[in-house]
C-alpha cells in the first residue's frame, strides 16, 4: 500500500509510531511464526541485555543476557519463556524471506523533517527504541542500536572514543557521552574532568526525578552475599594474573586442600557481580576455577541494566560518586603473567617459571615451596593425592632440584598440570569488556577508603542516591528524544543500503 504525504495536518503521536513501525517491518520483513506478547517481551529484554542470535542460547554471553533480563524484570519474564521465545525467533530467522525494498514514499513520509517538527505529541526514546527491537532481524555485533541511536555524530571522523568523552560543556551531556563510550570513557572524562568539576559531582549525587527526569532509574538492587558457581559467571577484564589467582592455594598444603574440599575461596568478603557478568574480584573468582571449577564463590549481584559495558560504566559512576582522590581509581597488570586466552601447557610453564616465588606477602607461602611439597609427599594430605591423580608413592623434590618443566618432579608437575587445565578452560572475557585493565571499575580501592568505600556505594546505589544511569539531568531527556529522531533517519538509511 502507498501511503500518500499530507502536508495538511499534524502528525499524532499514535501516526509516527504506525508509520515508523509499517517503514521497519518492510524494510526487514516479518515474522513467520507468532509469538505470544510474553514472549515478544522476553525477546525485547534479552535483546536489550546484549543476546546475540549468532550464538547458542546456552553460550556464556547469551546466558549473562538472560540472567540480566530476568534479574532486571523479574516480573516480566521467567526463563521458560524466553526459552520459548528464542525458539520461535531463531525458526523465524531460519524461514524468513529475503527483504522486499522499501517503499520510498513510506520511507520519505517517516523520516521527512518539515511533519516531524511539527508533531503534536513526539514519541519517546522508549517507544521508538520499541518499534526497532520488535522488527530488527538480526543483531550484528560491530553496531548495537543503542549504540547507533546514541552515538555521537561523526561527520567529521576521527577516533570515535575520543570524540564522544570530549567536554561539551554541558556536565549532563557529557556523562552521558562518557557512559556511551563504557568504562573507559567514563575514566578518561572523570580523570579528565569530572573529578575537578564540581557540576559534575553535583550530578552524580542528585538522582532522583526532579533532578534527572527519571525514576526509578538510579535505584540499583544489590543482592545479599551469596554462593554462586564459578563456571555461570564470565570476566569483563582482558587480564587475570596467573600469581593472583593461585597464590594463596598453592602457599600451603593445608590451603590447598582446603580450597579443594571446601569447593570455594578462603578470601572474606564477596566479589561483586552483575547477572553472569564479574565486575569486581576476578582474581578470587579464577582463584577458586584454578581449583574446583565446579565450585562456588560469595557474591553479591549488582542488577545494573544494560549490556556488560553499561554495566562497568555505572559501576565507574557509583565509584565517582564516592570518590574524592581526584583521580578513578585503577590497577594494571603485566603481560607476562597474564591467563587470558592462555592453554593449559602455557599455564603450566608460567607455574614452572614462578616455582618458589612468592608475589603477595600475605600468601602462605612462595609457589609450591618445599614444606607444602613434603607434606604432601609424606601423605598428609589425601584430598591433595585424589584432586592431582597421585598415588601417594611420589617422592620430594627439593626446589633446588626441580628441574625445567618438572621433569624430575611428579608432585609440582601433577599439580600444575591440574591448574593448568583448570584455568585453560576459564572463559574469555565476555562482549563489552575493555581492553585495558585500567579502565576496570574498582569497588573497593584504597583511593575511596577500601571496604568503607565500598559499603557507601553498596548503601547508596538501593537508595538510588547516584546517578549512575542515563538520564543525567532533566535537560538531557528532551535531547535525546531530538536526537532519536534524527538517529532515526540514518538508520532508516543503513537499512535501506
Amino acid at each position: 500500500m502507498r501511503i500518500r504525504k499530507s502536508r495538511s495536518r499534524q502528525l499524532t503521536r499514535e501516526d509516527t509510531v504506525r508509520f515508523l513501525t509499517g517503514t521497519v517491518r518492510e524494510a526487514v520483513g516479518s515474522h513467520t511464526m507468532d509469538l505470544t506478547m510474553d514472549e515478544r517481551e522476553a525477546i525485547e529484554i534479552i535483546e536489550e541485555m546484549g543476546y546475540d542470535y549468532d550464538n547458542h542460547i546456552a553460550h556464556m554471553e547469551n546466558q549473562v543476557a538472560i540472567n540480566d533480563a530476568l534479574a532486571g524484570y523479574p516480573d516480566l519474564v521467567t526463563y521458560e519463556v524466553i526459552e520459548s521465545a528464542v525458539k520461535k525467533e531463531m525458526a523465524n530467522r531460519a524461514n524468513r524471506p529475503p527483504a522486499p525494498p522499501l517503499d520510498p514514499d513510506r520511507l520519505q513520509y517517516a523520516m521527512d523533517p518539515e511533519p516531524m517538527i511539527r508533531v503534536e505529541s513526539k514519541i519517546t526514546k522508549r517507544q521508538l527504541r520499541r518499534i526497532i527491537r520488535k522488527n530488527i532481524p538480526t543483531r550484528r555485533r560491530s553496531t548495537r542500536m543503542t549504540d547507533f541511536l546514541f552515538e555521537e555524530n561523526d561527520d567529521e571522523g576521527g577516533d570515535d572514543k575520543a570524540a564522544s568523552t570530549e567536554s561539551t560543556g554541558d556536565p549532563g551531556k557529557d556523562l552521558a557521552a562518557a557512559y556511551a563510550a563504557g568504562p573507559e570513557g567514563v575514566r578518561a572524562f572523570m580523570d579528565a574532568q569530572g573529578n575537578k568539576d564540581p557540576k559534575v559531582q553535583n550530578i552524580l549525587v542528585k538522582a532522583s526525578e526532579a533532578d534527572d527526569g527519571a525514576d526509578p532509574d538510579d535505584k540499583i538492587n544489590i543482592g545479599s552475599a551469596t554462593a554462586v558457581p564459578v563456571s555461570g559467571l564470565g570476566p569483563t577484564q582482558q587480564f587475570i594474573d596467573l600469581m593472583q589467582s593461585v597464590s594463596f592455594p598453592l602457599g600451603s598444603a593445608d590451603v590447598l586442600e582446603q580450597a579443594i574440599t571446601s569447593k570455594t575461596s578462603g578470601a572474606p568478603g564477596a566479589i561483586s557481580i552483575s547477572g553472569g557478568a564479574v565486575l569486581d574480584g576476578h582474581h578470587r573468582w579464577s582463584g577458586v576455577y584454578a581449583i574446583t571449577p565446579d565450585g562456588s564463590i560469595t557474591s553479591k549481584d549488582f542488577a545494573f541494566p544494560g549490556g556488560v559495558a553499561e554495566k562497568l560504566a555505572a559501576a565507574q559512576l557509583a565509584i565517582a560518586a564516592v570518590n574524592d582522590s581526584g583521580t578513578q581509581p585503577s590497577k594494571g597488570g603485566g603481560a607476562a603473567t597474564d591467563i587470558i586466552g592462555k592453554g593449559k601447557d602455557e599455564i603450566v610453564s608460567m607455574i614452572d617459571a614462578n616455582k618458589g616465588n612468592q608475589t603477595d606477602e600475605k600468601a602462605p607461602g612462595p609457589l609450591l615451596n618445599d614444606k607444602m611439597i613434603q607434606a604432601i609427599a609424606d601423605g598428609k594430605h589425601s584430598a591433595i593425592d585424589e584432586w592431582a591423580g597421585l598415588t601417594g608413592g611420589e617422592e620430594f623434590v627439593a626446589l633446588t632440584d626441580s628441574e625445567a618443566g618438572f621433569a624430575n618432579d611428579p608432585i609440582r608437575k601433577a599439580i600444575a598440570e591440574k591448574v593448568g587445565a583448570n584455568l585453560g578452560s576459564l572463559p574469555q572475557p565476555l562482549g563489552g569488556a575493555p581492553e585495558s585493565r585500567e579502565d576496570m571499575p574498582q569497588l573497593d580501592h584504597e583511593s575511596i577508603g577500601g571496604d568503607a568505600g565500598l559499603a557507601k556505594i553498596e548503601k547508596g546505589l538501593p537508595a538510588g542516591e547516584f546517578n549512575v544511569v542515563p538520564p543525567f539531568t532533566k535537560e538531557a531527556v528532551s535531547k535525546d528524544d531530538n536526537l532519536m529522531l534524527d538517529r532515526w533517519q540514518r538508520l532508516a538509511g543503513l537499512i535501506k543500503g
